[in-house]
């Protein structure tokens, strides 16, 4: 059966909703250090969506935030 306690999903497409951007950067969400989504900030929030960690199968994933202003790249985060 599911359940909605046991920190599975199967859900087809995520949605990351990434804080602190600026104007005009590039926000990157990773997967395992491989980039899954991208997109142009064009606030302070930044929502990311992504059908490649569903698709990846079963695991453990470790999930990081990056953004790019001016040829310089955000710690990851």
């Amino acid at each position: 059966g599911s359940s909605s306690t046991d920190n599975i999903t199967n859900a087809a497409s995520m949605e990351f909703v990434i804080s602190g951007t600026q104007v005009g950067a590039t926000v990157e969400l990773l997967s395992d250090g491989k980039v899954v989504a991208s997109q142009v900030a064009t606030g302070t929030t930044t929502t990311l969506t992504t059908t490649a960690i569903s698709s990846a199968g079963a695991g453990n994933y470790t999930l990081t935030a990056r953004q790019t202003v001016n040829s310089q790249t955000s710690l990851l985060s």
